[in-house]
């Protein structure tokens, strides 16, 4: 959950606002090694109206494919395995699940005063050694079970930390006070933040693949560009001019509903309809799930020819490709669903 300084182009995705408080998700800690990449949560209490005066901030990290931990010895922690859990109801199961477990632990208190606990966590935190005035920071960030049935509350929590030399790491500092600060959310908009965070890491990774690719392109032409030598008697025979690679004008992105997110990447029609086909045969593997024929010849032909009755000119969504169980192919009801998500307005 530390901090990123070195990808600074700044972009909102999301945000939620309280009367006192509001967090917004940025993507200024996405960078071009997708290992360290973060989704920035920038967590803000202010005074309220008329002056909304900043009171305190809180920055959070959590690591988009880097495994993060929970803070209970937990890893695997990660932004986009939180967006899956947020999708497929995951997560809106454990709030039921703790909401029901709450009203147990009140009835056996006898009085004593007893909180919902956490139903997903991530830890971190900046080394005094990164720190600007020296001094380690510990961060946590919370997803509790809201007031109400259907809504959250997000909590990031910072206290001084001291680098631990067994583990690694940042954790709390002995006896340090602590700052807190909590967001209400409805569902609807937790959906939100799980929605628009997948859509920005693809268009960020298909980004990514693109520059690759120019970059490569860049090489071509600028080799090309080099004056012939003399020729000599063993530069007679020569092999064949090997062809240079076209400009990347597209790439398309590959994400799975409910088990694996963002799945693939492809920067040209015929490489997209490969991965297409590797993500349908991890899906029957490992998963179980198959789609109608139909279906994905329909995928293909869009992915190659475009969507039909749209502006394939600009960033669009295929056709979703719903996947179901082979002892029952004709179900209306889809298990799972395939989605392609084209980008044409990358750099």
């Amino acid at each position: 959950m530390s901090e990123n300084n070195s990808y600074k182009k700044e972009r909102d995705i999301w945000n939620a606002q309280a009367l006192k408080s509001f967090v917004k998700a940025k993507t200024d800690w996405f960078n071009g090694d997708d290992y360290d990449s973060r989704l920035h949560l920038s967590f803000v209490e202010h005074r309220g109206k008329p002056s909304f005066e900043p009171v305190k901030t809180i920055e959070i990290g959590v690591p988009m494919v880097k495994a993060g931990s929970d803070g209970s010895g937990k890893m695997g922690v990660t932004a986009l395995g939180l967006c899956q859990m947020i999708s497929n109801g995951v997560l809106a199961r454990r709030c039921a699940a703790e909401r029901q477990n709450f009203e147990k632990r009140k009835a056996a208190a006898n009085g004593q005063r007893v909180y919902q606990q956490a139903i997903w966590s991530c830890i971190g935190g900046t080394t005094s050694k990164r720190a600007k005035d020296g001094k380690a920071e510990f961060r946590r960030f919370d997803i509790i079970p809201g007031q109400k049935d259907g809504t959250y509350a997000l909590r990031a929590q910072s206290c001084e930390g001291e680098c631990n030399s067994e583990l690694g790491g940042v954790t709390p500092k002995k006896g340090a006070e602590w700052t807190q600060i909590i967001v209400p959310v409805d569902a609807e908009y937790l959906y939100a933040l799980a929605t628009n965070t997948v859509a920005v890491w693809n268009a960020h990774v298909a980004a990514m693949e693109m520059k690759k690719a120019q970059a490569a392109f860049t090489r071509v032409q600028q080799n090309a560009s080099v004056p012939a030598q003399a020729p000599t008697a063993q530069s007679q025979v020569q092999a064949p001019a090997q062809a240079q690679p076209k400009k990347p004008e597209v790439a398309y992105a590959f994400y799975d509903q409910r088990f694996y997110g963002p799945m693939g990447c492809a920067i040209s029609p015929e490489a997209a309809v490969a991965c297409a086909k590797k993500c349908l045969a991890k899906l029957s593997k490992e998963k179980n799930l198959v789609c109608k024929k139909k279906a994905s010849e329909n995928l293909f032909d869009e992915i190659l020819n475009g969507r039909a009755n749209a502006d394939n000119t600009k960033n669009l969504w295929l056709t979703p490709l719903p996947l179901v169980h082979p002892d029952n192919p004709d179900s209306n009801e889809d298990t799972d669903v395939l989605f392609v998500m084209v980008y044409r307005n990358v750099y």
